[in-house]
């Protein structure tokens, strides 16, 4: 049987949110279920066969849907199987209910919690931004070491948000975390990363008999759940604001702290979706550099001029050298930086599969290593330029006024 229901491109989305929340009720378990399966057609279109159950009361029965997809996205009519007596009733009864949910757009709250991990020293609090609250998982009293710069530490991401079901609250609050957490890399220059828990990792125990004993164990961190947001200090101390952006610098013997600006950075990049995409452009390049900084220098560097790079693309300036040029005005020595920035370590190694900062290992001590020191000296110079024009433009466009 269908039912013409003309879903336009702009609602389609919402409206398949709602039928699958609505569909998990009924069927008590997952949907689709059974033998689904969807794909695309000749002319465009994309069409998903999918299986489900009807409840009423007691009484459950099996149909079978199908949901086409225009080119332009949008849902011309549903059919259904079977589609006589009772059961047919039923299912139009169910079409009717979710296309009032969906058009209006009927949500609840949730809360959900998203854990994050970095190596160094530990954040020295919580700090609630825009919407979210970013806090270590555990008091500081409850982290032994808590300014070891070698050791892993856990951050969550704690906000509710409203949502059409639970389901639909962990996808939405996990892809929001994502892009906090891309944001504040980049504003920390830390390497926030999401942690894999399906790694089984060596790690040493302690033997009294043996000593060190090496152990495979699988990777994971847990600590009490909750259901709802936390209040203001009842895990953990506020935390305090650090320095300017500009001048934002980590220090051996320092908890983690955040720059002073960055809310009015946050807020700021809600005020323009061109300013806000290029940021964002800027950080997911920017947080990938911190990433794979263990595995390669040279990608590492590569992947911050690559972060500039996509940083002047969203401005007037376009191109690299011309949004460096504008930021470093006056620097001495700039322009036969730049090539080196962009020719020599960001093109070197994309085009060319090059690593030109990663040395291979000394023949002499690292005293009379001359280029190794050089190398050093690049990676000095190349953070400094690239952080400088980063953080002026993000002070000079981004961030809101004082108040």
């Amino acid at each position: 049987m269908r039912i013409d229901i003309n879903i336009p491109p702009g609602k389609a989305q919402t409206f398949l949110l709602y039928f699958t929340a609505e569909a998990k009720k009924h069927s008590k378990g997952p949907f689709p279920y059974g033998d689904s399966q969807a794909g695309y057609q000749e002319d465009g279109s994309y069409v998903a066969h999918l299986t489900g159950y009807l409840a009423e009361g007691e009484k459950t029965s099996l149909v079978n849907w199908t949901i086409p997809q225009a080119v332009d996205g949008s849902i011309p009519f549903i059919e259904f199987e079977p589609g006589q007596g009772d059961l047919a009733v039923r299912a139009q009864g169910f079409v009717g209910s979710v296309l009032s949910a969906a058009f209006s757009e009927r949500k609840e709250v949730f809360f959900e919690r998203d854990y994050f991990t970095h190596v160094g020293a530990m954040l020295d609090g919580e700090y609630w931004l825009h919407g979210f609250r970013f806090a270590p998982a555990l008091r500081e009293e409850e982290d032994p070491g808590p300014y070891l710069m070698d050791a892993e530490r856990v951050i969550c991401v704690d906000q509710e948000l409203e949502a059409i079901d639970a389901e639909h609250a962990r996808l939405l609050a996990s892809c929001r975390a994502d892009l906090m957490v891309t944001r504040l890399s980049l504003l920390t220059q830390i390497a926030f990363n999401r942690p894999s828990g399906n790694e089984q990792v060596w790690v040493f125990v302690k033997d009294e008999k043996n000593g060190l004993q090496s152990k495979r164990l699988h990777r994971g961190f847990r600590v009490e759940s909750r259901n709802a947001m936390p209040k203001k200090r009842e895990l953990c101390k506020l935390g305090k604001y650090g320095p300017s952006l500009e001048n934002y610098e980590k220090c051996f013997g320092d908890l983690v702290r955040i720059p002073k600006e960055t809310r009015r950075i946050l807020r700021g990049l809600e005020t323009s979706y061109g300013k806000q995409r290029a940021f964002d452009s800027c950080a997911k390049l920017y947080q990938l550099a911190l990433l794979v900084r263990k595995y390669s220098i040279s990608a590492e560097f590569a992947y911050k001029v690559a972060a500039v790079d996509a940083l002047a693309q969203g401005t007037s300036y376009k191109h690299f050298s011309q949004f460096m040029r504008a930021q470093l005005h006056g620097e001495d020595g700039l322009e036969s930086f730049l090539d080196v920035l962009h020719g020599n370590i960001r093109s070197a190694h994309f085009h060319g599969g090059e690593l030109p900062l990663d040395l291979p290992v000394p023949s002499v001590g690292n005293l009379l290593d001359r280029g190794r020191h050089h190398n050093f000296n690049v990676q000095l110079h190349a953070d400094r330029l690239l952080w400088k024009a980063i953080s002026r433009w993000v002070l000079t466009e981004v961030a809101e006024p004082e108040a």
